[in-house]
């Protein structure tokens, strides 16, 4: 799944409109939804109409209904609601599947909670919202529990939703039926002579192989209904999805990032296509044609060979060597020659050593002073900031200071806890926290810090107890403030185990710094 590739707008929406959105969706894939439900719901129906054409009935009146096919059809709806849905949950992230992969999809799902929709969901008004936790998520159990109360937290409409396609399908239905029944009623008007009641409507007189024809367009209505059904009761899913995992916020980092990706790799072409083009243009290579390339190499190989012979050939060419061995403090061997060339050359290779010499001692020198004056910069700052900077006393809307603070932290926790208010106990347990690591280990803590921020600051104190209690408590400060997760026993006593830990370590550190 990659929120990339869908073929929605990835925002935070209304229930209504994400209602909206699942008609539109449905109508995008309306033939492949009506075709994939007809060829596997039709054929279900006809079976069931055989197998039971005429018992059991229920009887109206005089008259003998044969309805237990259209009952079982009904009941058997959900499992059917798993096609509309797999070719939805697959078309958003802009992959629809084919017919057969739909028609493979649906006779392997028949092993996943078949039993429980068709038992103890059957009746739920909220069986469109929750069909993609068991079917796409594939959560079970406890896991599955705490995923729905998740889901529910905000005000989706599904069981709306199911109220409202109820009440279509029966106006559907029936305004199909008596259509039908004005065509070929015998009655020439449409305003009907006599007193018709439902039963007098629907089954006046009808033979068997009628009343199974009228449950049939009981199908043909769910062909339109049903993939809106799902569709709509999907988006509300997908809603409430990108409100709980902030898809939306993800989305717009990436599409950052690649943009930000797309820009480096324009300015890293810029800056190359700029080097190039600074090259002399007497680099660049011209065409030649083979003819003129072999006369210029000939010319070249000419030229050389005279450059040679002139050089060769007097004056150019003078050379004289003398080698004898002599004293080297001997006063009667000749003086050792000299020219104001190579006087001028000895003099220059002097003050070109004692030049680099300079340069080298002064740029050592520039680097020291530097070092030295942002030494000393970077205290005068850090004294600036440590007279300046004052402990904050919220945090996070949390009054942090020792002040509001109980005496004992962990019997106050113990009394909360006791009195059910495990919210209230975890977030005294928190400020407590957040006051020593700003009072007792001072730690710039700001309001805009969030909580991880503030788990990496702990770091900085380099002591492992306080790391890791900072952030086993911020874990369940999190998952108790934003996913109204429960605490369990066990995780509570390691918290004041934790706590009470980390205060034997802060005594301990007072009484050194008492001794020292």
């Amino acid at each position: 799944m990659k929120l990339t590739d869908t073929t929605i707008e990835i925002r935070p929406r209304s229930a209504w409109e994400s209602i909206d959105l699942g008609i539109l969706l449905a109508r995008r894939h309306g033939l492949l939804l009506i075709t994939s439900w007809a060829i596997v719901t039709l054929p279900i129906f006809c079976l069931l109409t055989v197998i039971f054409w005429q018992a059991p009935v229920i009887t109206i009146d005089t008259w003998e209904i044969p309805i237990l096919p259209i009952i079982v059809f009904w009941w058997l709806k959900p499992i059917f609601d798993r096609i509309p849905l797999y070719i939805l949950s697959n078309a958003v992230f802009g992959q629809v599947p084919t017919l057969s992969e739909t028609l493979k999809f649906w006779l392997k799902s028949l092993k996943n909670n078949t039993l429980a929709d068709l038992t103890i969901r059957r009746f739920k008004l909220a069986r469109s919202f929750e069909l993609p936790v068991s079917q796409l998520e594939m959560f079970r159990g406890k896991a599955r529990k705490q995923r729905l109360r998740n889901l529910h937290l905000g005000n989706n409409r599904a069981g709306l939703l199911t109220l409202l396609f109820i009440n279509i399908e029966g106006i559907l239905i029936t305004t199909l039926l008596t259509l039908v029944y004005m065509l070929t009623s015998s009655t020439p008007s449409i305003l009907p002579t006599q007193d018709y009641t439902a039963e007098t409507i629907l089954m006046d007189q009808l033979p068997f192989w009628q009343i199974h024809a009228y449950f049939f367009f009981y199908t043909l209505v769910l062909l339109i209904t049903e993939p809106l059904y799902v569709s709509c009761g999907f988006c509300l899913y997908l809603n409430r999805r990108i409100g709980m995992d902030a898809w939306d916020i993800e989305l717009s980092f990436k599409r950052l990032s690649h943009r930000l990706a797309q820009t480096l790799s324009i300015l890293l072409l810029s800056g190359c296509l700029v080097l190039f083009i600074g090259y002399p243009s007497h680099l660049q290579a011209e065409p030649l044609n083979k003819q003129h390339a072999t006369d210029t190499q000939l010319q070249r190989e000419t030229d050389k060979q005279q450059i040679e012979q002139i050089l060769k050939s007097p004056p150019f060419y003078e050379q004289e060597e003398q080698t004898r061995l002599r004293w080297i403090n001997d006063p009667t061997s000749p003086p050792k020659p000299s020219t104001t060339e190579s006087s001028s050359f000895n003099g220059l290779a002097w003050l070109s050593l004692d030049f680099f010499k300079i340069v080298i001692w002064a740029f050592v020198i520039f680097v020291v002073l530097l070092v030295v004056w942002l030494f000393v910069k970077h205290l005068s700052i850090t004294k600036k900031y440590q007279k300046v900077v004052t402990p904050p006393e919220k945090l996070f809307g949390l009054a942090i200071t020792p002040e509001s603070l109980p005496t004992n932290i962990v019997e106050e926790f113990e009394r909360l806890w006791q009195q059910g208010q495990t919210r209230q106990a975890l977030s005294l347990l928190y400020r407590g926290l957040l006051s020593h690591l700003v009072h007792q280990y001072q730690i710039p803590l700001k309001s805009s810090h969030t909580e991880g921020e503030i788990v990496s600051l702990t770091k900085q104190t380099q002591i492992s107890a306080v790391t890791e209690f900072t952030q086993n408590l911020t874990n369940q400060w999190l998952l108790m403030a934003y996913g109204h997760y429960p605490i369990q026993p066990e995780q509570k006593q390691v918290l004041i185990t934790g706590w009470q830990t980390l205060m034997q370590f802060n005594d301990k550190e007072a009484t050194h710094e008492k001794t020292l």
